[in-house]
This record gives C-alpha cells, sequence and structure tokens, in this order.
C-alpha cells in the first residue's frame, strides 16, 4: 500500500501540503467571559524530605507552577483567574491518585469565592528516573553508564458552580538532564541536584493546562492537484496565502474541460479546509464527484 501511494505520487501530478487546522479546547467551557478561581490542596508549608535541598526543591517547583499557570490564563482574554490563598493544612500529595474534594468542601469554596468554575491543584509529584546500561571494560573491570531523567506531574479537578465535577486532567512531563558513567557501587544524585531544570519543567506544565481552555492549530498532510493548471494556486499555497489561492482556483471550478474542473473543486476542499469554511469541503468534494460523471 506505501509503495502503491509512493508510486502514485511519483507518476501523478500531486503536491503534498500541510493544511493549518484549529481543533477545539481540550477543556471546553461555555461561550464568553468565565471567572474562575484557583484553590491550592497542595500545602508547601508541610512539606518535608529527609534532606532539605529536596524540601527546597518541591517548594520552588510549586511556586514555578503557579507563575506559569498565571501566564498561561493572562494569555486568555475570555478568562479570568483568581489565585486565592486558601490551601488546605497539612496536605502535600505527591501521589498521583489523590483524594479530590468533596462536593461539600467544593460549595463552600464557590460560596466564598462565587466563580464560574474553580480549579484545585491536588498534587504534585517530581521523580528522578534512571536508566541503567552495565559496561563490561574487561579483565574482571565493571562499571556503569547511568541515564537520568526528570518527571514532574500535576493532578488538577475542575468543578462548576454546582460543585460537580467539570474535568481531571494528570499533566506530566519528562525530560532528559545527564548520563553518567559510574563506578558499579557509586551513589548517583537526586532530584535536589536539579531544581532550576525542575523548576522549568513544571512551570510548562502550569502554562499548558492554561492552554487546554483555548483552541489551537495543528498542521494535517493533504494532498492537492498541481497540473500546470494549477500553478500558481499551488505556489500561492506553498507561501501560506490560502485566500489569494481560493480567488485564483475559483475560476478553474468552471473550466470547460471537466477533468481540470474536477481536480480543481477537489482542491477547492482543500483550501476551504485550510480557511476553516468546513462547511464548504462537501460541496466542493460533491461537485468534483458530479464532474467525473
Amino acid at each position: 500500500m506505501q509503495k502503491a501511494l509512493l508510486l502514485l505520487l511519483l507518476t501523478s501530478c500531486i503536491a503534498v501540503v500541510q493544511v493549518p487546522v484549529t481543533e477545539p479546547p481540550e477543556i471546553i467551557l461555555p461561550a464568553g467571559p468565565q471567572e474562575i478561581v484557583f484553590v491550592s490542596r497542595f500545602d508547601t508549608t508541610q512539606i518535608s524530605f529527609t534532606e532539605e535541598k529536596v524540601t527546597a526543591v518541591y517548594k520552588e517547583s510549586y511556586q514555578a507552577f503557579i507563575e506559569g499557570l498565571q501566564e498561561g490564563f493572562n494569555s486568555i482574554e475570555h478568562l479570568s483567574l483568581n489565585m486565592t490563598d486558601t490551601a488546605v493544612p497539612g496536605r502535600w500529595y505527591t501521589s498521583l491518585t489523590p483524594e479530590f474534594p468533596d462536593s461539600t468542601q467544593v460549595i463552600q469554596l464557590i460560596t466564598q469565592y462565587k466563580p464560574n468554575y474553580l480549579i484545585t491543584l491536588d498534587a504534585l509529584k517530581l521523580d528522578l528516573q534512571r536508566e541503567e546500561e552495565l559496561i563490561d571494560y574487561g579483565y574482571g573491570a565493571m562499571g556503569r553508564r547511568v541515564y537520568y531523567y526528570i518527571d514532574a506531574s500535576a493532578a488538577l479537578a475542575l468543578f462548576d458552580q454546582n460543585g460537580q465535577v467539570a474535568d481531571k486532567m494528570l499533566m506530566s512531563d519528562q525530560q532528559f538532564v545527564e548520563n553518567r558513567s559510574t563506578g558499579i557501587f557509586k551513589t548517583g544524585p537526586n532530584i535536589g541536584d536539579y531544581g532550576d531544570l525542575a523548576g522549568s519543567l513544571v512551570y510548562d506544565l502550569g502554562y499548558e493546562y492554561a492552554l487546554m481552555f483555548v483552541e489551537y492549530d495543528i498542521f494535517v498532510t493533504r494532498y492537492m492537484y498541481k497540473s500546470k493548471q494549477f500553478k500558481q494556486v499551488i505556489d500561492l499555497v506553498e507561501n501560506g496565502q490560502w485566500e489569494d489561492a481560493r480567488k485564483a482556483l475559483l475560476p478553474l471550478t468552471e473550466h470547460p474541460n471537466q477533468k481540470i474542473a474536477q481536480q480543481a473543486a477537489q482542491n477547492m476542499a482543500v483550501v476551504a479546509e485550510a480557511l476553516g469554511n468546513l462547511s464548504e469541503i462537501a460541496g466542493w468534494q460533491q461537485k468534483a464527484q458530479s464532474k467525473r460523471l
């Protein structure tokens, strides 16, 4: 099948183009301005690890998450995020199966702050993962090469005005930090050695969570006819001038040569998708089909 497609592309007048497509938000709220309150249920005052530097990294990373969340929502005009000082004392879940607040707690917070929606941060977790490769140097000498990765995760919940769960989200990301050749018994680093990297990773989690509330653009692969009649159109498309391509292509859909008209209609379906005129796509595809008859 792949060989047949490759042969088609090589032997026919087909251009491979990248079409911008707008995808809906991953978390969909009603249209219009929305007031959102953020409540932390991750109490940093209670964090305590054996090594002080690990505790410090957790506290700094928590602040980085908050900063990323604020920056993300600040970039969204129709959403207003109110950061509260509320935290549930004694909680600092690092488990990624946290105890989410019950409806009574949520209603109390909504009654207090009167938002359209409530976001809670219920857990934050940092891990230093390692992958190990055993090395035989010969003559009985052994060693290891260890690869280290930071894993960062955050568990959040979204509640509506009635205290009902609108969404639960586990955000996670990983970043390679280094590899080391070590002796067979040498102790490696821990998360406390990578505070800046952990903070950067967690900042991105907060920012990316905010962007889940807005539309986003991706590129999808489409195919267009590129025979000599469509050279100008393809040149415009490759320069991202989709509206100009539509204007140049439209007269060709009524070309007296049925094959050219059919190919133009098929190309118009691709252009309509790129311009976001989704209701026109089926019509152009049907017109292309009718020109084949």
